[in-house]
């Protein structure tokens, strides 16, 4: 389903999978990859940016699952391969909301592992930790932080996950990778 459909809408989600199922007749494997990612103090990141970081991580990963299961039954099998986070295990300050939403994946989709069990259908959750990519600060998406977080570590945080690092000129050492 990388065909760019919009997980977040379930009716485009639900005629993707059927169309799938049509089109192959079986399906063994569903890869299910949803992140948004957002950072910032929980107390910058605005209640809209919650609902959206929840939207794709929880909810579009669970309704992609949701639209394979009565497939999967059918059939008599099936496998979830859920891509999940480390985040998902721990915490930490400027990754409160991501990790929340990462916990919440965690905890469905061990819950779903258990239920669909007996229709053979395994469900498998991995957990990455940090990949160089530019999923930070690149796609990131940051919280407003209180002016007071000026000087904190928090700000460090922040400011180093968006490339801002002193003493350091981003755009040589990218030209300079890119030449190799």
């Amino acid at each position: 389903m990388g065909n760019g459909t919009g997980f977040n809408e379930s009716t485009s989600v639900s005629d993707a999978v059927d169309q799938t199922f049509q089109t192959f007749g079986t399906v063994d494997v569903l890869l299910n990859n949803a992140a948004y990612g957002l950072y910032g103090t929980v107390e910058g990141i605005s209640a809209k940016q919650t609902a959206d970081v929840f939207n794709v991580n929880v909810f579009g990963s669970l309704n992609t699952a949701r639209m394979f299961l009565p497939h999967f039954r059918k059939q008599g099998s099936g496998q979830i391969i859920q891509i999940a986070s480390m985040a998902g295990q721990y915490s930490t300050p400027v990754m409160g909301m991501y990790s929340a939403s990462k916990w919440a994946v965690e905890a469905a989709f061990e819950a779903l592992a258990a239920e669909v069990a007996p229709f053979n259908i395994q469900t498998t959750i991995v957990e990455p930790g940090g990949i160089r990519t530019n999923f930070v600060d690149g796609n990131g998406v940051f919280g407003e932080d209180p002016i007071d977080y000026q000087g904190t570590e928090v700000e460090k945080i922040v400011r180093l996950m968006k490339g801002d690092v002193p003493g350091m000129d981003r755009s040589s050492n990218v030209r300079k990778v890119y030449r190799r």
